[in-house]
């Protein structure tokens, strides 16, 4: 069983996606589900599909990583300055404008999963395409 998830893992790092670039996808897929102050389930699903299809490597399971992913999130909401830097930072360990393109349109599509984008959701998607340079 460690054998298969071990190669799995390599395979996912092979296929150019690396445990840093999941990760900030997770950060900024958590913001962007928390930025209306507005939970539902269909968000949460569509977080732990896209990570999935990602290919999740990181050593934390995924439940652990999402709990520090929801406290900087909630940060980002509500210290700008934080937020700046948080979204600076995501960018860079996307690495390549693929990733950051991939990452946009995964947070588009959080955004209307739970059928209403709010206003707080499209200001940030635009902060983040800002950001992304795209």
């Amino acid at each position: 069983m460690l054998e298969k998830l071990i190669s799995w893992i390599q395979k996912k790092e092979r296929e150019g996606v690396s445990k840093d670039q999941v990760e900030a996808a997770a950060d900024l897929l958590v913001w962007v589900m928390y930025a209306d102050g507005h939970i539902a389930s269909a968000e949460t699903e569509t977080i732990d599909a896209e990570l999935r299809r990602l290919g999740w490597t990181s050593p934390f399971a995924m439940d652990l990583y999402l709990q520090g992913a929801t406290a900087r999130a909630r940060r980002a909401l509500e210290d700008p300055s934080f937020a700046e830097t948080y979204l600076s930072r995501a960018s860079e360990r996307l690495g390549t404008n693929e990733m950051r393109q991939r990452v946009l349109d995964a947070c588009a599509d959080l955004a209307a999963a739970d059928g209403d984008s709010s206003a707080a959701e499209s200001r940030l998607l635009d902060k983040l395409q800002e950001a992304f340079k795209l």
